[in-house]
């Protein structure tokens, strides 16, 4: 039987089917609508936790930042546990792409958290045992910190290799078409990787090598070499102060200093100097306070333990340390001003070399002979260590950044004669060596040769080009231009040095002007050496002039 259909019925037909679909968007909504609140409400709690934890790392709280870094990860490893219930999302085109991001930036923030918070459990382990400062600390204190320190190294491999899976992670994730939130989160942890990798790198060579090198769990004594930078030699600056450095459990034993003439003059030497020397500065004799000829600081380095002892040196050593001025300004910039009883200097940042030089050149006889001179350097250096000792525990992190930021412009060097130590430090480019690197490169090298200290005033400019020549033969040219903003006076005069240009073994020199008359071609470091010096007086740079 059929009934008549009357206009109304359609009407409610589509009235039942929009209710029907209303209550299907509330019950989705009301399935997934929670595990979605869920999820944010996490991630938000979890990105609040590590802004706690910027805070109070920047205020040095260590053991509240740990907490807040764990805090953080146990949210983002919670946000990432409610994304499984969303799991159905990722077959929606556009939504989908946006949930696998989420899901995946989720793992690398709970990886990344979780590595931040070992990292900043680990300082606080190290730093715990110590007082306010390291001053106060008192050698027991100081050993173990080094002991937790030098037992720290797994923990911070394993460390490593979380930042290494969350960078893997994140790379692994697609930006295309994500909506800016998502992908401005995923653009600031890749740019902060980096930088973090970077950390835990130095903080892995610093739990491999520090404690050993600051005397534990065995003292350690080192040859001291105060290379001054403002009279240029071939491994940093001419050694005008040399000194005996002692460290037990991370305290100075003994620290004392002299100038090298004094230990030269110990001794008659009959070694001849390197040719330079002999040619243009008529020097035959052989010294410490020239032994860093070499550019390859382990090689220069084991040439002045080996002057040392030959010139009278009687201490065992372990290895070298090298600093310039620059570097006591990087440290003074922390520390502040130093002032040394008996001396009417403040030496601070901004005026160390200056004041330093015009004593020990100029001045020094209102005080002391000439033999004694540089005992202020001594005194100053006491100080100096003094003040660092007594930085809050707070600082320590930027005196650490100080002395890595040292080493990575060589103002800082350091030689180990325990092979395995020094390979460390090798991998880490501490030591200052000369690279064995395929390809083109080039080094160049300045020996001031009795030009006082006119090397601040030198501004140097290179301009290096290759071309091919008509058999596909690489052609380089390299300029160098010296110019000398300084005038005469008693520590600039003109400048005069012999240069060194390092290239690939088997090069060879097609041509050059400006100083035609003395060229030297060598083999050194296992590559090809061109130099030359600026000897007669037009060749010779001038105050003024370039």
């Amino acid at each position: 039987m059929f009934f008549p259909l009357t206009q109304e019925e359609p009407k409610h037909r589509n009235l039942k089917f929009i209710i029907i679909i209303l209550a299907l968007v509330l019950i989705v909504g009301l399935v997934f609508g929670q595990p979605v609140w869920a999820v944010y409400s996490h991630a938000s709690h979890g990105k609040s936790f590590v802004a706690k934890a910027e805070e109070e790392l920047s205020a040095g709280n260590l053991k509240d930042a740990s907490l807040h870094l764990t805090l953080a990860h146990q949210e983002f490893l919670a946000a990432r546990d409610k994304m499984g219930r969303l799991a159905w999302y990722k077959g929606i085109p556009l939504l989908g792409s946006q949930v696998v991001a989420l899901d995946s930036l989720l793992v690398s923030a709970s990886e990344l958290s979780g590595a931040l918070a070992d990292l900043a459990n680990i300082a606080n382990t190290v730093l715990n045992p110590l007082d306010s400062t390291l001053e106060k600390a008192g050698e027991e204190k100081k050993r173990e910190s080094l002991k937790v320190l030098s037992e720290s190294t797994p923990l911070l491999e394993e460390t490593k290799h979380k930042l290494e899976e969350a960078k893997r992670d994140l790379e692994g994730i697609s930006t295309t078409g994500l909506l800016p939130q998502i992908g401005g989160a995923i653009d600031l942890m890749k740019g902060r990787l980096p930088l973090l990798q970077k950390t835990v790198d130095k903080l892995i060579l610093a739990s491999e090598v520090l404690p050993k090198m600051l005397g534990y769990p065995e003292e350690k004594t080192y040859l001291f070499l105060f290379q001054n930078n403002t009279e240029l030699r071939p491994a940093g600056g001419f050694i005008g102060t040399y000194g005996i450095l002692k460290l037990k459990n991370g305290e100075i034993a003994s620290f004392a200093t002299d100038d090298s003439y004094n230990l030269d003059k110990q001794y008659n030497s009959e070694i001849e100097t390197p040719k330079p020397f002999q040619d243009y500065n008529k020097r035959f004799e052989w010294y410490f306070r020239d032994s860093n000829w070499s550019p390859d600081f382990p090689a220069a380095a084991e040439k002045a333990e080996w002057f040392y002892k030959l010139e009278g040196g009687g201490e065992a050593l372990d290895g070298v340390i090298a600093i310039t001025p620059t570097f006591i300004e990087k440290v003074l910039q922390l520390t502040g001003s130093v002032k040394v009883q008996d001396y009417p200097y403040e030496f601070t940042s901004e005026n160390f070399t200056d004041q330093l030089e015009f004593h020990v050149e100029k001045n020094f006889y209102k005080f002391e002979d000439k033999t004694q001179r540089k005992n202020i350097i001594g005194d100053f250096g006491e100080i100096l260590i003094a003040r660092a000792l007594t930085l809050p525990k707070d600082k320590l992190l930027e005196l650490f950044n100080v002395v890595v930021q040292g080493f990575s412009e060589k103002h800082a060097l350091v030689y180990l004669n325990d092979p395995a130590l020094q390979k460390i430090i090798a991998l880490s480019d501490w030591d200052g060596r000369i690279k064995e690197v395929p390809g083109d490169y080039l080094l160049y090298v300045d020996c001031n040769l009795a030009s006082l200290k006119s090397d601040p005033f030198v501004k140097r400019t290179i301009d290096y080009e290759v071309n091919w020549d008509g058999k596909g033969n690489p052609i380089a040219r390299l300029t160098m231009t010296y110019n000398h903003i300084g005038e005469f006076n008693w520590r600039t005069t003109r400048y005069r040095t012999y240069a060194r240009v390092y290239v690939p073994a088997g090069s060879e020199l097609v041509k050059i002007t400006g100083n035609e008359s003395n060229v030297e071609v060598s083999e050194e470091l296992g590559k090809t050496v061109f130099g030359s010096v600026t000897l007669k007086k037009e060749k010779t740079v001038l105050p003024n002039s370039s």
